[in-house]
């Protein structure tokens, strides 16, 4: 399914209006994104599933969206056993990316649309707010299929809950009903469920694996981000999604090597 008019708006980030008042209140260089409309790694325009990463990094922003890590570790996360979700498709690794989007309906986009030179912490609010009302919104309003957003990272937390990317403390957030988990959030009516963000460079997406000798406050985190990941399980076998029982062992396949 092609929708026309998220099509439409796909191709207005890479001309953005918006992009010279970003520019000067972004407390870092910022680049417009050149990932084209329509780009198939976005995911399907008939998703039920909304994925919200934080911004494109240079090597997808200069041509196909979600081509490092990130893309294929959001995918990991759904398939392999060891973070307790267990959607019942193959493991074709890398190369399966684009088909596991549209068969799962699920579209991937990013909170900020340009590139950041800087970290992401230390972006100015009015870049995110922006891009919200100019983008993030718009895209939500026209899948209109969505039923559950998962906002990836404390720049993507911040745009889908509305709140100060300064008052996002991940530790105390992550796997919280009433906070980290929305059941139906004041905004866009729909469940959110907030998440590390999965780029390769961040232990904190890693499976939730608790080993011996581990602090106590990285146990908690684990335990934290089990807690969401369940609540997505949970969701999706109300979504109507197919799942696979939880086996006690390890299951390994191509993804293992991401």
């Amino acid at each position: 399914m092609v929708n026309p008019e998220v099509i439409q708006l796909e191709g207005q980030i890479r001309k953005c209006d918006l992009f010279e008042s970003c520019l000067a209140a972004a407390g870092q260089p910022i680049e417009l994104s050149q990932i084209g409309a329509g780009d198939p790694r976005r995911g399907s325009h008939d998703a039920k599933i909304l994925i919200v990463t934080e911004a494109p990094d240079r090597r997808s922003a200069t041509g196909s969206a979600y081509r490092g890590a990130t893309g294929t570790r959001i995918m990991k996360m759904f398939l392999r056993t060891e973070y307790g979700i267990c959607v019942d498709y193959p493991d074709y690794g890398r190369e399966g990316l684009i088909a596991f989007l549209r068969d799962m309906r699920i579209y991937q986009t990013s909170a900020v649309k340009c590139m950041l030179a800087g970290e992401p912490s230390a972006l100015g609010e009015q870049v995110i707010a922006n891009c919200r009302k100019r983008f993030l919104d718009k895209q939500i309003e026209l899948l209109a299929d969505i039923e559950l957003i998962l906002p990836m990272g404390r720049m993507a937390i911040a745009s889908v809950f509305h709140v100060p990317l300064t008052s996002v403390d991940l530790r105390s957030l992550i796997g919280r009903p009433g906070a980290g988990i929305l059941e139906r959030d004041p905004h866009y009516r729909k469940m959110i469920v907030g998440l590390p963000h999965p780029s390769g460079n961040n232990r904190q997406f890693n499976p939730p694996l608790i080993h011996e000798g581990e602090r106590l406050a990285d146990v908690k985190f684990k335990a934290s981000f089990v807690r969401a990941l369940n609540g997505i399980r949970v969701k999706l076998e109300k979504m109507g999604y197919p799942l696979r029982k939880i086996p006690r062992g390890r299951v390994e396949g191509p993804l293992d090597r991401y």
